[in-house]
Parts: C-alpha cells; sequence; structure tokens
C-alpha cells in the first residue's frame, strides 16, 4: 500500500508540473515547428517550380500587355475567391463544432449511465435488515469508485493536448509529447480498466446475495455502455487530426 501511494503522489506531481510546463513559450515554439515544417517538408523541387512559374507567367503577361489599352487584369471571380478561402474556414468551423458536439454527447452517456449505476446498487433490496450496515457500506463503495472515475475522466480529458506542431518538429516537445502520453494512458487505464473492474466485481458480490440474472446484466449493460462512451472520448481526445 506504501509503495501505490508514493506512486499516486508521484504521478500526480508529474501531472501538476505538465500542466504548468505545457503554457510555457508555446508562441515561440509554434512558430519555430512551423517555420521548420516550411523548410522541409514544403520547399521542395515541385514547390519552387510552381512558384517560379507563377511569379514567372505574371510578369510575362504583365509586360506583354501592359501597353494594350483593352487587356483588364485586375478582375477576379468571386465565386472563386469564395471556393477558395471561404468554404476551408467553414468546414473546417462545422467539423470543430461537430467534434465538440459527440463530446458532449458522450460525457453526457458517461453521466447517465454511472446515475443507473448507483441506483442499481443502491435500491436494490438485500432482503435482510441486519444487513443495512453492509449495503451502505457497499453503496459507498459504489459511489467512492464513480466518484473517483468521474474525477480521473475530467484530468484525462483536461490534460494539455500532444498532438501540436512543436510535439513533432522539436526534441523537447516530443519528450514533453511523450510524458503527456504516458500520463494519458496511466490515467485511462485508471479511470478504465481498474475502475470498471471494481464496479464489476461490486456487482458481482450482490448476485451472490441474490441478484437476478437480468437485474445484473442490465448492471453489466450500463457499464459496457460507459465503456464504449469512455473509449469514444479517448478517440477524441488522443487522436485528433492536426
Amino acid at each position: 500500500m506504501d509503495d501505490e501511494g508514493l506512486t499516486h503522489e508521484h504521478y500526480l506531481e508529474r501531472e501538476r508540473i505538465i500542466r504548468a510546463k505545457a503554457n510555457k513559450h508555446t508562441i515561440i515554439r509554434s512558430s519555430i515547428a512551423s517555420l521548420l515544417v516550411f523548410c522541409v517538408y514544403l520547399i521542395t523541387l515541385e514547390t519552387v517550380l510552381s512558384c517560379a512559374l507563377t511569379l514567372g507567367l505574371t510578369l510575362f503577361w504583365y509586360y506583354t500587355k501592359k501597353a494594350s489599352e483593352d487587356f483588364v487584369g485586375g478582375g477576379i471571380s468571386w465565386i472563386v475567391l469564395g471556393f477558395a478561402v471561404v468554404t476551408p474556414i467553414t468546414v473546417s468551423i462545422r467539423m470543430a463544432f461537430q467534434r465538440r458536439e459527440r463530446a458532449l454527447h458522450r460525457i453526457a452517456q458517461v453521466r447517465s449511465f454511472s446515475f443507473q449505476i448507483y441506483l442499481s446498487h443502491s435500491i436494490w433490496e438485500w432482503g435482510e435488515k441486519d444487513k443495512v450496515d453492509e449495503k451502505i457500506k457497499h453503496v459507498d463503495e459504489v459511489m467512492d469508485h464513480l466518484i473517483g472515475f468521474g474525477d480521473e475522466l475530467s484530468r484525462f480529458l483536461t490534460l494539455p493536448t500532444s498532438s501540436r506542431s512543436f510535439h513533432r518538429m522539436l526534441k523537447s516537445g516530443r519528450m514533453e509529447a511523450a510524458e503527456i502520453v504516458e500520463l494519458q494512458y496511466r490515467l485511462f487505464d485508471s479511470l478504465y480498466t481498474r475502475r470498471i473492474t471494481k464496479l464489476s466485481i461490486l456487482t458481482e458480490k450482490i448476485k451472490s446475495l441474490g441478484l437476478t440474472s437480468s437485474e445484473a446484466s442490465r448492471i453489466r449493460q450500463f457499464e459496457r455502455y460507459i465503456g464504449e462512451a469512455v473509449e469514444g472520448l479517448r478517440m477524441i481526445k488522443m487522436y485528433r487530426t492536426p
């Protein structure tokens, strides 16, 4: 127990450090990473030729038609401008809102199913009055795991992102991303694998005391639904498109 406590405190301290460090020099690191991306991936033979052709043809037509009075080269189609500029922006905004709505729906599912699990354990009649204290202890244990589950899920979702450009292009960013991902997996393992397993064990406990198979199956179904919602949140959190 002492070793587990020390490990828990150790990771809490690491989480505090990661959260504090994530917002330091973000603008500078992002600018350097963007410059590196431009130099490494965008300056290629194809882009140089494209820029040279664009500049050359523009100058060619300018000097060729410079003395012509019937040539008008300053007009641009607003339809083309709309497709080239406005459409990508609106698509990006719509995708961001869809992502947000999916995350909110998953969070609502987690809250609803957690409440149903608690009701299933607390309302079920144990049948013997001399087991009231044991029932209260059991229900409190369920509540403790559900609160811990919600707390760890909140910490997991509010961790700094690890998919920004400087997390790939800079050595310090890659080290920071590795620390964040390690902490993310540890929190996810604790809130999903361990907490849900303990809730399943508590379900088996009351099943041995007389809970019917159909009632136990319903509780297991709520646990599965929570798992699906949490996995959906993990995908939104950890595998976002840059």
